[in-house]
């Protein structure tokens, strides 16, 4: 019996349009900045449960201050002794956030050594 590699089955997968695409860096800050935008919009904003890009590897090396031009303003940055939650560096919700409600919804993470450079990010789900 003839056993497949697993090149042989990621080209065929691949062939077959059942591996995602990889995202460029710039394909990825331009889909994050959309979806932040539309997050932001004044009311009214019905948040839609929508799938956001699982990987996140382009902003690897990127410093915190690309990443922050690119996407605008943060929830929280890190600055000194002020640290955001579960200590990351950048945070972005990618939620509604009207004045008084506790919203919650897809959470941006994004971690750095100490040159200010990104080493991961990561989606959480605040609720």
């Amino acid at each position: 019996m003839a056993h497949a590699s697993a090149v042989t089955v990621f080209v065929a997968a691949a062939l077959a349009g059942c591996v995602p695409h990889l995202m460029t860096r710039d394909d990825l800050l331009t889909r994050l900045r959309r979806d932040l935008d539309e997050a932001r919009a004044p009311p009214p904003v019905v948040y839609l449960d929508k799938d956001e890009p699982e990987d996140l590897s382009p902003l690897r090396g990127m410093k915190l201050d690309e990443i922050e031009a690119a996407l605008g303003e943060p929830f929280c940055r890190a600055r000194g002794a002020h640290r955001c939650f579960d200590d990351a560096d950048l945070v972005y919700l990618f939620f509604p956030t009207p004045p008084g409600v506790i919203p919650g919804g897809p959470t941006l993470r994004v971690y750095s050594d100490r040159h200010g450079i990104c080493r991961g990010a990561s989606w959480i789900i605040t609720e």
